[in-house]
């Protein structure tokens, strides 16, 4: 049996000959620990069990690049591709390891604290990264379980840049397009929001819309992440410019709202006030209403993606997921005639009602990464969306106050308005305009 662990020696030692890499160094320290190992044992019957712990950052340089974390992954290689350890991994153990760890935050050869014994792992191996002028001095401490001893220790030296290129690399690959964590991802979106419904003139010809939005990511594993997804959206779905005689949704004919107004006195802009009958009723007739129907949908989404990571800095993501939408129409009259107290005058008047609509957004974005933890990213995405009835129909008044609730429900300030009813007659409810839309947006991203 001593032959056989004196072979095994003989063949790490000419493997470390050929160090000349990162990860070959880095399987030459392992490498060279596990010899040191061995020399402690008469016999080795079979592959001793260990499971890294911890590679600390002891110096701020270190930290910053992720040196510690670059260098773990390389380690749990190494020991996987050993003669002499099998690695556990830690994860299936945290539990188990929470009472160790804690024992060997302060470890000392000879400590007595008894930690147990974990049957699946037999060799604890703890590590750190330590500044020393232009290098990186790289120390693994191999810990014996049931005895809480140190059984051997290896270091060696790395160039700083080396070992910093490699941890730019790790965080690169392991923080963003592999790591596992949360993200907030601001996408602001005017770029270009085309809507499913019909546009609209909006006085010069363009379809008028804005929107932006906020993502909350989760990152599941390496390949799926979900995320909560809000938008919020502002469309111009409809723009009049009717005279006030010819708007439909105001009572007509000789006892309509045009008679009524000109039985009353007028307030001009200024505030000086004109008699009744003075102003002629054609001439109130003839007021130009500037009126206008803004959809604002407030959106929440929960997509799950499929993400392709492109190197190191690129990530393509195609997401999927059911949404829920509350969408607020307001309808907005400038240069409406409204009583005010007993007088007439023109003022603005804006009407709101809520909607609710259920869908399903599908997106496609790519994420370039110019940090470890920032990124900006340029998507596109599509909300299909359906808009339910209202259980009971409700609008309201922002400046007066009134409540509407049918037909009935008439705008007694504003001689009768229908607040259901466009300027041109059309009814104003869920079947007018659906809520769905494509959006190309463009944003950042802060990862956590």
């Amino acid at each position: 049996m001593k032959r056989l662990s004196v072979a095994i020696i003989l063949f790490v030692v000419a493997l470390s000959v050929c160090a000349n890499t990162i990860d070959r160094r880095v399987q030459a320290l392992v490498d060279d620990l596990a010899r040191k190992y061995l020399l402690t044992k008469e016999t080795l019957v079979s592959k001793k069990t260990v499971t890294l712990v911890e590679m600390k950052n002891i110096s701020a340089l270190a930290a910053k690049n992720y040196v510690g974390q670059a260098l773990s992954e390389r380690i749990k290689t190494a020991i996987q591709d050993s003669l002499v350890f099998t690695y556990v991994d830690r994860e299936l153990l945290e539990e188990a390891l929470e009472e160790i760890e804690l024992s060997l935050s302060d470890f000392t050869e000879g400590s007595t604290v008894e930690v147990g014994r974990i049957e699946e792992v037999e060799l604890l191996l703890t590590g750190s990264v330590l500044e020393e002028g232009e290098d990186f001095l790289i120390t693994l401490q191999l810990v014996d379980v049931e005895t809480t001893t140190l059984v051997a220790v290896s270091n060696t030296r790395f160039a700083k840049a080396e070992l910093i290129e490699a941890g730019s690399q790790y965080a690169y690959t392991y923080i963003t397009a592999n790591g596992i964590g949360t993200s907030l991802n601001v996408t602001p979106a005017r770029f270009m929001i085309l809507p499913a419904q019909a546009m609209v003139k909006h006085g010069d010809d363009k379809y008028h819309s804005s929107g932006y939005g906020a993502k909350f990511t989760y990152r599941l594993s390496r390949s799926w992440k979900v995320a909560l997804d809000v938008g919020m959206e502002l469309h111009y779905v409809f723009y009049d410019e009717p005279t006030y005689g010819s708007m439909l949704n105001i009572p007509a004919g000789p006892t309509g709202a045009v008679a009524q107004a000109f039985t009353m006195d007028y307030m001009q802009s200024d505030g000086t006030i004109v008699p009744a009958g003075t102003l002629p009723a054609a001439q109130i007739s003839a007021f130009t209403i500037h009126y206008s129907v803004q959809q604002r949908p407030l959106s929440f989404s929960l997509p799950f993606s499929y993400v392709f990571s492109i190197g190191h800095k690129l990530n393509i993501a195609a997401g999927l997921g059911p949404s829920i939408q509350a969408i607020q129409y307001v309808q907005a009259y400038d240069d409406l005639p409204v009583m005010v107290g007993s007088v007439f005058a023109q003022r603005r008047k804006e009407i709101e009602m809520w909607f609710v609509g259920l869908g399903v957004l599908a997106n496609v974005e790519l994420e370039y990464f110019f940090l470890p933890r920032l990124a900006v990213n340029v998507g596109l995405s599509w909300l299909q969306s359906f808009t339910l009835p209202q259980r009971e129909r409700e609008a309201t008044s922002k400046d007066s106050g009134e409540f509407y609730y049918s037909r009935d429900n008439v705008s007694y300030e504003a001689f009768g308005l229908d607040p259901f009813m466009l300027t041109n007659g059309d009814e104003l409810d869920h079947t007018l305009y659906n809520a769905s839309y494509g959006k190309l947006y463009a944003g950042i991203s802060i990862y956590f």
